[in-house]
Order: structure tokens, then sequence, then C-alpha cells
């Protein structure tokens, strides 16, 4: 029945497939981490998005999403050697 309603069904689907995305957390990716950014001498809070593998040389990268202030909606992208990320608790 709430599918029949135009507007309705647009925010009803939207939302059931944002919580679908959000609800399910896949393995070793999803965490929060420290990365050496913007030098190699600070660290800085990132969330990890994804985890790659480089077919070069065969090591895993993070792919660590790290938000700006004050707006934390924007930010940057970083691929980072997963041997340089620091977990935390």
């Amino acid at each position: 029945v709430v599918q029949r309603i135009p507007l309705v069904a647009a925010i009803y689907g939207g939302t059931k497939r944002f919580l679908s995305v959000v609800k399910e957390q896949p393995a070793d990716v999803q965490r929060v981490v420290l990365i050496p950014f913007p030098t190699p001498e600070m660290r800085a809070v990132g969330f990890v998005t994804r985890v790659m593998e480089d077919t070069g040389s065969g090591r895993r990268i993070a792919v660590v999403y790290v938000p700006t202030s004050p707006n934390p909606t924007s930010g940057y992208i970083e691929l980072v050697p997963l041997d340089q990320c620091t977990e935390t608790g």
C-alpha cells in the first residue's frame, strides 16, 4: 500500500535501502583508524571504507575517509597501506 503513494514511496524506498546498507557491517572495513596525514609525523582520525589489494605489489591498501571540521560531511579520501593504519578502540 505504501509503495503506491508517489512521494511516500520514494522516501520509504530510499530509507529502506539506506537502513539495509547501514545495518550490514562487512568484515575488515567500517572502522576508525589513525593515519599519517597531512604529514608522516602527524596523525588524523579516519574511517576505513574499503580495503583493496594492490595488484603490482600485493600490499593491502585501505581507503580512508578523513572528515574535515567544522563540517564533517566534507573531507578527504586517502589511500593508505593497511600496515600504516593504527587501530583505535
